[in-house]
């Protein structure tokens, strides 16, 4: 089972950051959201992460297979 995270993306910003609404509306309304589309996400709503928890949390930090792909198909692109 998958997260809804366009809901609770959405819920976040209606109850704590209502003025953030517009900036997050395109990627919201997107018909599905990737790994991608889930870090811009966040990153617009509570901002670039603190080195010392990046670094937790990405030793913690599992992927989906579709997710894996992606990001190794990006990495191609940019080297």
């Amino acid at each position: 089972m998958k997260p809804n995270y366009r809901y609770i993306y959405s819920d976040i910003l209606k109850k704590k950051f209502p003025h953030k609404m517009n900036d997050c509306e395109k990627l919201l309304t997107k018909s599905s959201l990737n790994f991608f589309d889930i870090i811009k996400l966040n990153d617009i709503i509570f901002g670039t992460p603190k080195c010392s928890n990046y670094d937790f949390n990405q030793k913690r930090r599992s992927y989906r297979k579709v997710d894996i792909l992606k990001i190794l198909d990006y990495q191609k692109k940019i080297n």
